[in-house]
């Protein structure tokens, strides 16, 4: 029985995974010596930096995805790249789109160009699917989840995007509307998926002729009069809705335009001065008099005595008590007067020695 060499070790590795790495070669058992001479005989072949494929080979896109996921394993296909790897659109992109943590170290890639996209949670991990395309692990996200992401990355990847994917997933079948919302949910977009899914059920208007798109628009002016009227005559959100803008526009406007705009609480403080006289409270009825009644006396009886006593303070209570001032008497040394102090008997030449006798 003949023994493997390890060429054909490395002939084996390289044809069953399609793109080999150095870790693939090590777990293995082959020395990267054995690597470098089946490179040099031309078995092998160098695509990238510590990857290598069958000598011969064609990178077709999907070739080019496998090597990119090999690369970076961690990674996932998104936008672009799944829209093509899913067939919702044409034209393959010139750069491998991934997905990667927002935490993650962006790895150096020099084979294979990748655009690298920054996701977290749930919106990392979710809506994944594991393939294999020629051996390597390829891991894409689904229709649905490229779709929802497509929304999410309006800003980076244009906003007619979204909307052209999720016609593409309806025309080929695709569609699950159940999957789309929670995906949309989790990326943070039900309202933008939800409103491009009522814009396909709404009729086309008829598009304008060349003519009617050359008409311009007539632009909105902003009078620095008129508003500043209108910021101290209503409140700044309800402006915003007559113009159809957010409340932080008009104040950028009001910015510019060195318009002063009410101070907090000035609104509050105008509704009270409308609904309330200074001075009185506002759930008086201003009557001038009000007549007491007590429920639990009956109208044919007289009220009670007054007793002052009633209307002492529990402090004050606490110290009438005799107890209590007995004890006080007895804290602060309390005695008899001396009858030599009295102001009938004082002699002032005696002053000292009377100062001085006992009780």
């Amino acid at each position: 029985m003949n023994a493997v060499t390890p060429r054909e070790r490395v002939i084996q590795l390289v044809t069953e995974l399609g793109v080999a790495r150095n870790r693939d070669f090590k777990r293995a058992g082959i020395h990267t010596q054995y690597v470098g001479e089946a490179c040099n005989a031309g078995l092998i072949e160098r695509v990238g930096r510590g990857t290598y494929a069958l000598s011969g080979h064609i990178k077709t896109p999907q070739q080019r995805i496998a090597e990119a996921c090999k690369r970076v394993p961690q990674g996932v296909v998104c936008l672009f790249s799944a829209l093509w790897f899913h067939g919702l659109v044409e034209k393959e992109p010139e750069a491998i789109w991934m997905a990667i943590d927002r935490k993650a170290r962006e790895p150096r890639v020099d084979s294979v160009p990748i655009e690298f996209v920054l996701f977290s949670g749930d919106a990392m991990t979710q809506g994944v699917v594991n393939l294999r395309v020629g051996g390597v692990p390829v891991r894409v996200y689904s229709p649905m989840k490229t779709v929802a992401a497509c929304f999410k990355y309006a800003d980076k990847i244009g906003t007619d995007i979204g909307p052209k994917a999720l016609a593409a997933a309806i025309r080929g079948n695709q569609y699950n509307r159940q999957k789309l919302l929670r995906f949309a949910e989790i990326c943070r977009v039900k309202r933008a998926v939800a409103a491009a899914e009522n814009a396909r059920k709404q009729p086309e208007p008829d598009r304008p002729t060349k003519e009617a798109e050359m008409v311009p628009l007539p632009a909105r002016v902003w009078d620095r009069e008129v508003l500043q009227e209108q910021v101290w005559t209503q409140p700044i959100r309800q402006l915003a809705k007559k113009y159809g803008v957010s409340d932080v526009a008009i104040h950028k406007h009001c910015k510019k335009m060195g318009i002063k705009l009410p101070g907090r609480g000035y609104w509050a403080k105008l509704t009270l001065k409308l609904h309330a006289q200074p001075g009185l409270c506002l759930h008086h009825n201003h009557q001038q008099e009000i007549p007491w009644t007590n429920p639990a006396l009956p109208f044919d009886k007289p009220l009670p005595p007054f007793n002052p006593t009633s209307l002492a303070t529990k402090t004050e209570q606490r110290r009438s008590h005799p107890q209590r001032r007995h004890r006080n008497r007895k804290r602060i040394g309390h005695s008899r007067p001396n009858p030599c102090l009295e102001p009938s008997t004082l002699d002032r030449t005696r002053l000292p020695s009377a100062l001085r006798s006992p009780v």
